[in-house]
This record gives structure tokens, C-alpha cells and sequence, in this order.
């Protein structure tokens, strides 16, 4: 198929929605134990999702292993999504949509913060957004945070 024919059967002005996560955006295989392994790319919540928003959609990726809501990881380096999160929105604009889903990794206790905190940090990353002009028209894209499911019991494994 040549690309012109490609191209007119995507939508020309497709609405843009930043996934902007951790390890669970970027697709994290925890089969693979300590190994950086990934979900095959049609497997990943954020390519499930662009297929059943369709052509009308463009879902960006933009997951870290490891990525805190504010915190810097003295361990892991520069994992704060708050440093990172206008890099991310300027560097996709324009955006319909920003889907936050950041907060795991804040429980690691190396940070010694409590959920009232990690809802806090998740707070300063919901204002960057509502306070930027990088969606349509110049104005503060909509956005959704997401909230991992329960777990259950995960002692004795990676």
C-alpha cells in the first residue's frame, strides 16, 4: 500500500492523549524478574487503547521505569515526574488528553511518604497540566489519572 494511501485512511487531525507513567505505561514484564523486559507492543495498555480509540487518536507513550510522582530516586537517579512532566507536555503539543498514572513507585521506602503525600505530589503534577497552554487553541489539555488495580498479596516475588 503507498503511503498517500496510508495516509488518507488515517484522520488527518487525530486528537492527541499523552500516557505519561511509570513502569506500567512502558509496558513492564514482571515474568522477567529483575531484566528490563517488555509486553510485546500490541500487549501494552497504551497500544490496547489506541486500537480501540482508532484512526481519530493518537496515544503517545510515555512511560519510565521507576518514575515517581515529585520524588528524585537518591538510588535510581532523575525519576521525578514533576521535572519531567513539561518536557513530555511541550515536546507532544498540542494535547486533547494527559492520562497520569504515577504513585507506585512513590511507595518505595526509601521515600518514607504516606498516601496523603503521594496524593499531594500526584496534585502538583494535575496543576502543571491545568496550568499550561499545550493543548487546542493554546489552552490546558483535559486529564485522567489512572490507579493501578489492587494487587493483592505479592510477598515472595519479584
Amino acid at each position: 500500500m503507498a503511503l498517500e494511501e496510508t495516509h488518507s485512511k488515517q484522520t488527518a487531525n487525530p486528537k492527541t492523549v499523552l500516557c505519561f507513567g511509570d513502569s506500567l505505561t512502558w509496558g513492564f514484564d514482571p515474568r522477567g524478574g529483575a531484566n528490563l523486559v517488555r509486553y510485546g507492543f500490541t500487549k501494552r495498555w497504551t497500544r490496547l487503547l489506541q486500537a480501540e480509540l482508532g484512526s481519530s487518536y493518537h496515544v503517545v507513550e510515555n512511560g519510565l521505569n521507576g518514575r515517581t510522582t515529585v520524588f528524585d530516586d537518591p538510588v535510581m537517579g532523575d525519576m521525578s515526574g514533576l521535572a519531567q512532566l513539561p518536557i513530555a507536555l511541550k515536546s507532544n503539543m498540542p494535547l486533547d488528553l494527559v492520562i497520569i498514572l504515577l504513585g507506585s513507585n512513590d511507595v518505595k521506602t526509601r521515600f518514607g511518604v504516606n498516601g496523603d503525600e503521594i496524593a499531594r505530589g500526584l496534585s502538583r503534577l494535575l496543576e502543571v497540566v491545568s496550568k499550561s497552554n499545550f493543548g487546542p487553541d493554546g489552552k490546558a489539555p483535559s486529564t485522567l489519572v489512572l490507579v493501578p488495580p489492587e494487587m493483592g498479596e505479592v510477598s515472595g516475588t519479584w
